[in-house]
C-alpha cells in the first residue's frame, strides 16, 4: 500500500516564510565532479538578510518539461507521537509551521527553476523489498529512496543503488552534504548512501545530552557549557556530576521511576556515548577495506568505563528497564521534564517532546573519553536516520543528479535554518549557549558502519545492558568470527559491483 502526497502549486504565498528561511540566489560554473561547461544555475531571486549568504548549486540550467521527481520514502515509529516522521520530503501548502513552509517553499523554487514536480511517496513495504521489485522491473518511477541506514545496507549490497562518487553534479565537497557521512559510508571507492541537508531524518537522529539546569545550579556543579568550551566535558567529569544526584522522591526507600536520578539512558546511549569517545565497531581503510575496531584496548576501556558509571543503579536509570511499554521514549522524556533527572540521553528529536516542558533545560554533546581526545563527536543512530540514495532504475541520472544537488542547496537555505529555530523554539534554548552546542553536535558525526551493517552482530553489545553484564572481552570473543566473515562478504560484494 502507498499513499501518493502532492502540492498545490502555489509562491504566493513565499512572503509568509518564517525568518531564517532563505532562497538560493545565483552560482558559478561548476568544475568539480562535471565536464559541463554550461551557464551556471541561477536560482529565483529573493532578498536576503544582511550579512547572510545564499548557497547556490552548481548545476546547468535545464527545463525538463514537467517531469516528474519523485522521493520514496516511509515513516518509522509512528506510535512515538510522529517524531521519527518524514516532514522534510513534501509539504502540500503553507501551513505556518516553519519547517512546513521551508520545504514547500524549496520545492517551489525547484519546480519553477527546472520545470519539474518533486513529489514524494510514502511507502509501507519495506526499502529491500521495494527497491528490489523496481530494479528488476526497470521501474523509473523513482528518484531517490530514502530507507533507513540500517536497511539501506541490504540493497546497497546487491547493486541496487547506483554509486553515488561517479555522478556528475553531486559535489560532496559542498554544504550542503555530511563530508563525515561520505568519509564513513564510502568502502572501496564506492558511496551507495549520503547525508544531506535535503533530510532532517539524520539530524533528529544525531545523539547528544539535555540537562536540568536548576537542578544543576542548586548542586553548585560548574557549567557543563564551560566545560565544553574549555575541552574538560569527559566521561570522568560527567559521571562526577551524574553521581551527585538522585533521590528516593516517594520515600519507599526503594530507586525506581517514580524517583530521580542523575542520568536517564536507554540501551542505544552505549553506542552513543562510544563513538562520543572516538570509538567504532567498525571503520572503512585507505586501502579499499574495513577494519575491526572494537576489541582495541582503547574500546574495551571506553566500554567499561561506560558500563561502570551507567550500572550504578543508585544514580543511573535504564528506562527501557523502568518502562516496559513501547512508548518508553515519551515516559522519559516527561521524567526529565518532572525535574526527575539531572541529565538524559536524547535523540535530537526528542527535543520536540522537550518543548512544552517547563523544565529550564540545555543542550550538550555526549562526553569525550578523556581531555586528551581534541574533538567532541556525536553519533547518527542507524535505526532512524535516512539516508538519500539513488536506484539504479532512475530513468535519466542526469535530471536525478542535477535536481537532487539544486533540492540539497536550497535546502541548507530554507530548511536547516528552520529546523535549528524549532529545535531552539523553548522558553530556554534560545541563547547563544545552546546555538553553540548544536553546532559542536553537528560539527562531527559517527556513522559506524559495524552499526549500521550489522557486522557480526557486534552491535547487540547494547543488549548487554538490560541484564546489566559487564563482561565485554566475552561478548567480543563470541562475535568476532562473525564479524570478520561479514567484513569479508560485505568488501567482496562491494568490489564485485561497477564502479
Amino acid at each position: 500500500m502507498k499513499t501518493s502526497l502532492k502540492r498545490t502549486a502555489s509562491l504566493a504565498l513565499a512572503a509568509l516564510m518564517a525568518g531564517g528561511a532563505f532562497m538560493l540566489a545565483s552560482c558559478s560554473t561548476n568544475t568539480t565532479n562535471s565536464n559541463n561547461t554550461a551557464a551556471a544555475t541561477t536560482m529565483l531571486a529573493s532578498s536576503m538578510p544582511t550579512g547572510t549568504t545564499a548557497y547556490t548549486a552548481n548545476v546547468p540550467d535545464e527545463d525538463y518539461g514537467g517531469a516528474s521527481f519523485t522521493v520514496s520514502f516511509t515513516d518509522y515509529h509512528t506510535s512515538q507521537g510522529g517524531v521519527w516522521d518524514h516532514r522534510d520530503i513534501v509539504a502540500e501548502n503553507m501551513t505556518g509551521d516553519s519547517i512546513n513552509d521551508a520545504v514547500y517553499q524549496r520545492n517551489q523554487d525547484i519546480d519553477q527553476k527546472f520545470n519539474v514536480n518533486v513529489t514524494g511517496i510514502q511507502n509501507t513495504a519495506t526499502t529491500d523489498t521495494l527497491v528490489k521489485k523496481t530494479v528488476a522491473s526497470g521501474d523509473g518511477t523513482y528518484d531517490l529512496f530514502m530507507p533507513v541506514l540500517n536497511e539501506y545496507n541490504t540493497s546497497a549490497m546487491k547493486g541496487y543503488f547506483v554509486n553515488l562518487a561517479t555522478v556528475q553534479y553531486l559535489d560532496f565537497s559542498q554544504p550542503w552534504w555530511d563530508s563525515n557521512c561520505e568519509a564513513n559510508l564510502k568502502i572501496a571507492d564506492r558511496l551507495y548512501g549520503m547525508e544531506g541537508d535535503l533530510t532532517i531524518m539524520d539530524k533528529d537522529a544525531t545523539t547528544a545530552l539535555v540537562f536540568n539546569k536548576t537542578l544543576l545550579q542548586n548542586l553548585g556543579l560548574d557549567s557543563p557549557y564551560d566545560m565544553v568550551r574549555n575541552g574538560t566535558w569527559t566521561l570522568d567529569s560527567f559521571g562526577t556530576m551524574v553521581k551527585s544526584f538522585s533521590k528516593d522522591v516517594n520515600g519507599d526507600g526503594k530507586m525506581d521511576s517514580n524517583d530521580a536520578y542523575g542520568y536517564l539512558y536507554e540501551r542505544d546511549s552505549v553506542m552513543g556515548m562510544y563513538g562520543a569517545c572516538n570509538q567504532r565497531i567498525a571503520q572503512p581503510n585507505t586501502s579499499g577495506g574495513i577494519d575491526l575496531t572494537i576489541g582495541t584496548q582503547a574500546s574495551m576501556t571506553t566500554f567499561t568505563d561506560i558500563f561502570n558509571l551507567i550500572y550504578d543503579k543508585d544514580h543511573c536509570e535504564n528506562v527501557m528497564i523502568a518502562y516496559t511499554d513501547a512508548m518508553f521514549p515519551t515516559s522519559m522524556v516527561q521524567q526529565f521534564a518532572d525535574n526527575r533527572g539531572l541529565f538524559m540521553w536524547i535523540r535530537m528529536g526528542d527535543c520536540y517532546n522537550l518543548r512544552a516542558a517547563t523544565t529550564d533545560f540545555g543542550i550538550l554533546p555526549q562526553p569525550k573519553a578523556d581531555a586528551n581526545q581534541t574533538q567532541y563527536f556525536s553519533s547518527v543512530n542507524p535505526y532512524v536516520a535516512s539516508t538519500i540514495c539513488i536506484p539504479t532504475s532512475v530513468s535519466d541520472i542526469s535530471r536525478t543528479a542535477v535536481i537532487l544537488e539544486a533540492l540539497s542547496a536550497e535546502s541548507k537555505n530554507l530548511l536547516q535554518p528552520a529546523y535549528y529555530d524549532v529545535v531552539l523554539d523553548t522558553k530556554t534554548l534560545r541563547d547563544d549557549d545552546s546555538k553553540q552546542m548544536l553546532d559542536i553536535i553537528y560539527s562531527n558525526r559517527i556513522y559506524d558502519i559495524g552499526d549500521i551493517f550489522t557486522l557480526g552482530n557486534m552491535s547487540d553489545v547494547i543488549q548487554e545492558t538490560m541484564t546489566y553484564k559487564n563482561d565485554i572481552a566475552s561478548f567480543i570473543a563470541k562475535h568476532q568470527n562473525a564479524a570478520n566473515t561479514a567484513i569479508t562478504k560485505l568488501v567482496n560484494a562491494y568490489n564485485s559491483l561497477p564502479q
